[in-house]
């Protein structure tokens, strides 16, 4: 139920307001949520509990910067006199995402997540804030080098039903059943000679 809440809540801010600059902040949290919980996640064998974790992780990330653009969006005047600078929402913005944490009562491991600033480890494994971290770092790259989109190269499904199920078509999917399909590009890459059955 907390990544259902999660992402209704997600979802429900998003819908308050069609600015720009607020659609590519959540266009990125998603992309994080879906390449670190769904991608990165299988590739680490994460266990699904953990992989909703960081799916949820990816979500929030950048939760306190949503809620300053969805402020600017919608009370310009105000926000200029207030005079709020990049540097001070770089600085203070996951301090909002703990607030917004504790407002809508969300699992406390989020908290972890969101103030997470650098790659971290475990003892002998990435953390679960280290995986979404690498996520938002793959993500942002993406989205400065792309023109605000993330690019994925990925076998897909072809016409000769050769191969009908790739992580690139679910990804791509994703993206389309929330209305973020213009945030996403798949490369059509040939396949590889080792790995790929039918069905």
């Amino acid at each position: 139920m907390d990544f259902a809440r999660v992402l209704i809540i997600f979802l429900a801010s998003a819908a308050l307001s069609k600015d720009k600059e607020v659609n590519i902040i959540f266009a990125k949290s998603f992309a994080t949520s879906i390449l670190g919980g769904r991608i990165l996640a299988k590739e680490f064998g994460l266990r699904d509990n953990d992989a909703k974790k960081v799916e949820l992780g990816g979500l929030l990330l950048e939760i306190g910067k949503i809620i300053i653009a969805i402020y600017r969006s919608l009370y310009n005047d105000d926000y200029e006199q207030a005079a709020i600078g990049e540097d001070f929402i770089s600085q203070y913005h996951s301090l909002l995402g703990l607030k917004f944490i504790d407002k809508f009562k969300l699992p406390e491991f989020l908290k972890d997540m969101i103030s997470t600033e650098c790659l971290t480890l475990e003892t002998e494994l990435i953390s679960l804030s280290g995986i979404v971290m690498m996520a938002y770092s793959i993500v942002d790259l993406s989205f400065r080098k792309f023109g605000n989109k993330l690019v994925i190269a990925s076998p897909m499904p072809d016409p000769d039903v050769t191969v009908v199920h790739t992580i690139g078509a679910i990804v791509e999917d994703t993206f389309k059943a929330v209305g973020l399909a213009g945030y996403i590009e798949i490369i059509r890459q040939s396949l590889p000679n080792r790995g790929w059955s039918k069905g």
